[in-house]
């Protein structure tokens, strides 16, 4: 099934993009200001950007990291839960074809959302070394646990979330029904219990301090999206576990299809299971988590829907599931154990007709194999087709690592299959720019840019372009080139014909202030603009969108998007330092090299806020005076997004917690 995998070609479709060597070295240098809440991934993402950093493509990265241990790592984790819990090889074998074949996981990996399968696996490896723990009491489970629960959480941190509830609800059944002598053992229990989380909290403490400074923890985007409603989920499709977008043959988002009889087995098979295991309390148990996944799975339907909603507005972080599909995991996870059990007792119970023990093992295990037809035949197409990386691409590409200077791309009609952003030339669509970037200047804009609107091509953005104040705003933003592809495409910002973007390719060459460049590409043009601003510049008067004034382009260096070391090379007057980013007041100016202890203590000398403001772009401006910050020369500055210093505090504090989890697994394994 996964034979297209076992490759290095490129894959990119629907959500999945290819990420270029440019677009992923960057990754190995943490910034708060591109990360904020989501820095959970920082781990994962350090991974790719070693890869980066060694010259390769995210195709090579995502190979080793994601598409081949979804491939291998899959049947394995099904395989090794299911035997723990029924002592079967037979069992096992089973409920690894329903884990790793079942219609959740192989729909949303058609559209590129692997890094949910990926993390359900890293999940189900934790749980499983969790039951150990309490089992054995051995102290080699805490770091080996922790670990595993840790990268769940770099590579989608609701799937942490998740599996820790799926522990906790483990932790209380264990202690109650499986612990022999529960009241002597409770207090031990805890002890493992917290050393887990604890440790695991220490490891995650380099995202979490900098998110609780600046208030995100709790209040940020991701938690704050609102919930996907379309009755998509009910009691039906999440009990059959047949993912409602599955036809068979491919999935069809957002259109709900009918649920296909065979998959009736899949519950009745695994109500059986139930029923032939329930002296077994811990197959028990996943009877009970069953009837958790699918109360939770179903949202907002009958029975009692109006409670998903509670949990949505009330519990913390469930927000995040703003769509109840990855509960399906809870209901894989569950009938992976009913379904081999009940295979089990069966092989058991016909022990003596071989020949029908096999025949009912076979059409049982042919339940969940029948789904990989699609995928064995190819017609499934999707992320498992290889597709080609486009020359023009690749020539920009080559064309914008080659440059020197920092410069944002501004590009139109843009191919979002295709991620060739760095640090140095961030790649930002014409639709974000305008939408996101620009709207804090919307009142100094003349009325007929219409900046409120999602459509901002054709006409739209030949007055952009037209107008001074949009040549200001090109100009202060660092934007240093403007791209444009000239043919309509599906991933594209709109679908307008390839006519509309030739006539808007033509009309840009008639901009006074942009020149086309030649980097020999046929659906591709490239426009220079000669009225660029740098990301950091100095100005001897405050700067406004109705006037041209000199400047001088500051003297900085930086490895992240939240932290610059300036240099001043001579004493000056007084002057304004602008700095390209959106404004927030967190951006501050520090005296010399960043010193994190006197950060942290509140000791390191700073800009006074006064001098810090929003310019008439909406970007960074401080006002520096020189004489009262620099006693020799060259003096240098620090510009830092100030979450990004206690990031960097606990990066510290997460990496030793990281050495001493893993030598304390090597130190207690050598015990064993």
């Amino acid at each position: 099934m996964y034979k297209e995998w076992f490759s290095f070609s490129v894959f990119s479709y629907a959500d999945w993009v290819f990420r270029s060597n440019a677009a992923i070295k960057d990754f190995i240098f943490p910034s708060f200001w591109k990360g904020g809440v989501t820095l959970w991934e920082y781990p994962f993402r350090f991974l790719y950007g070693l890869f980066g950093q060694l010259g390769f493509d995210g195709n090579i990265a995502e190979k080793f990291l994601i598409f081949w241990p979804i491939a291998i790592l899959g049947t394995i984790a099904g395989f090794l839960l299911t035997r723990k819990i029924t002592n079967s090889n037979i069992a096992g074998f089973v409920g690894s074809l329903i884990f790793t074949y079942n219609t959740y996981f192989l729909s949303i990996l058609t559209q590129g959302h692997v890094f949910l399968p990926l993390g359900f696996i890293c999940c189900t490896f934790a749980f499983l070394s969790f039951i150990y723990l309490l089992e054995t009491k051995k102290k080699l489970f805490i770091p080996i646990t922790t670990l595993l629960l840790f990268a769940s959480g770099s590579v989608d941190f609701r799937t942490f979330y998740i599996v820790s509830g799926v522990i906790l609800l483990y932790f209380f059944y264990n202690q109650f029904f499986l612990e022999k002598n529960w009241r002597t053992q409770l207090k031990k229990n805890l002890s493992l219990f917290f050393s887990v989380f604890i440790l695991l909290l220490i490891l995650n403490i380099y995202w979490i301090i900098p998110n609780l400074t600046t208030g995100t923890l709790a209040n940020n985007e991701f938690l704050n999206r609102p919930i996907i409603e379309g009755n998509f989920f009910n009691i039906q499709n999440v009990g059959s576990l047949f993912y409602p977008f599955w036809t068979g043959i491919e999935t069809t988002w957002f259109v709900v299809q009918p649920i296909l009889i065979h998959f009736w087995l899949f519950p009745i098979v695994a109500f059986l299971g139930l029923i032939v295991g329930r002296r077994n309390k811990q197959v028990f148990f996943f009877g009970l988590l069953a009837l958790v996944g699918i109360f939770l799975a179903k949202q907002d339907s009958a029975p009692f829907g109006q409670i998903y909603n509670l949990f949505y507005d009330y519990i913390p972080g469930f927000s995040a599931f703003r769509e109840a599909g990855k509960f399906y995991f809870l209901i894989v996870l569950s009938y992976s154990v009913l379904i081999g059990y009940f295979a089990l007792w069966l092989f058991n119970y016909l022990e003596n007709h071989k020949f029908a023990k096999y025949i009912i093992i076979f059409l049982i295990v042919l339940l969940p194999l029948w789904n990989t037809v699609p995928f064995l035949t190819g017609s499934i197409g999707t992320v498992f087709v290889p597709k080609t990386v486009p020359s023009d691409v690749e020539k920009l590409n080559t064309f914008l690592t080659g440059q020197d200077e920092y410069s944002r791309v501004f590009w139109i009609n843009m191919d979002h299959r295709w991620d060739i952003s760095s640090n140095k030339t961030p790649v930002i669509s014409a639709n974000v720019a305008t939408l996101k970037n620009w709207k804090v200047s919307i009142e100094d804009l003349d009325k007929s840019i219409d900046l409120d609107s999602s459509n901002v091509e054709g006409e739209k953005l030949k007055t952009l372009f037209a107008s001074e104040i949009g040549k200001k705003l090109l100009s202060l933003g660092s934007y240093g080139y403007v791209v444009i592809t000239l043919k309509s495409n599906e991933h594209a910002d709109s679908d307008i014909s390839a006519k509309s973007w030739d006539s808007l390719r033509e009309y840009l060459s008639t901009v006074d202030y942009l020149e086309q460049v030649n980097i020999d590409t046929e659906s591709i043009a490239v426009f220079r603009n000669n009225n660029l601003r740098p990301l950091i510049y100095m100005t001897p008067e405050k700067e406004s969108l109705h006037n041209e004034g000199t400047f001088k382009k500051s003297n900085f260096t930086t490895n992240n998007t939240s932290h610059y070391s300036i240099t001043l090379d001579k004493k000056t007057e007084p002057f304004y330092l602008n700095f390209s980013e959106k404004y927030h007041p967190d951006w501050n100016m520090y005296e010399g090299k960043l010193d994190l202890v006197k950060f942290l203590l509140g000791q390191h000398k700073q800009l006074s806020n006064e001098r810090h403001f929003k310019n008439a772009a909406g970007f960074n401006t401080f006002y520096i005076v020189p004489s009262e910050i620099c006693n020799t020369y060259p003096c240098r500055l620090t510009l830092l997004f100030r979450p990004q210093g206690y990031l960097y505090i606990g990066l510290l504090i997460s990496l030793v917690t990281l050495l001493i989890t893993i030598s304390s697994a090597i130190y207690f394994k050598k015990k064993l």
